[in-house]
């Protein structure tokens, strides 16, 4: 029996080790702002038809709970190597469910979004997305900016 008591101090000593390590790891994972719930999306926005301002718009943003998310800065930074802290401005989120449980898609509303053109200048618009999923990790449709103007919209999910 001595022996037995010296294995299971020696195994419970490991597993308190190894479970104080795991503890420490992800309270550093916290400390080093990889705590924000959800996924980061890229999206693109195409003009359909002509009319002033650019052809083409981009931006990132991220998914919890139904809602959109965003960075406050307003300087272009790739999205996957940005912080997850700072994706705490609202901007959007579901309005309705298309079909049973949005088996045909959604309708978001995006307010004070920021969208970038092919020379990296920042602009913020308002309107309405209705999306359908395509295949896993992305979804098109179109947006309807404030000002009435048609884009077709395209959305991939880079970074959980």
């Amino acid at each position: 029996m001595p022996r037995c008591d010296s294995f299971c101090r020696i195994a419970g000593l490991v597993v308190v080790s190894v479970g104080c390590g795991l503890v420490m790891a992800g309270e550093a994972a916290a400390q080093a702002g990889d705590t924000v719930d959800g996924a980061v999306w890229r999206f693109g926005l195409e003009r359909i038809g002509r009319g002033p301002g650019p052809g083409k718009l981009r931006g990132a943003y991220r998914i919890n709970n139904f809602e959109m998310f965003q960075r406050e800065s307003e300087s272009f930074e790739p999205p996957r190597k940005s912080n997850p802290q700072e994706w705490t401005k609202k901007v959007g989120g579901v309005d309705r469910f298309l079909g049973k449980k949005g088996d045909k898609g959604v309708v978001w509303t995006v307010t004070d979004i920021l969208v970038f053109d092919e020379d990296r200048r920042s602009q913020r618009i308002n309107g309405t997305i209705r999306a359908q999923w395509d295949e896993r990790g992305h979804w098109s449709g179109e947006f309807i900016d404030g000002d009435g103007r048609h884009w077709k919209f395209s959305t991939q999910r880079i970074k959980e």
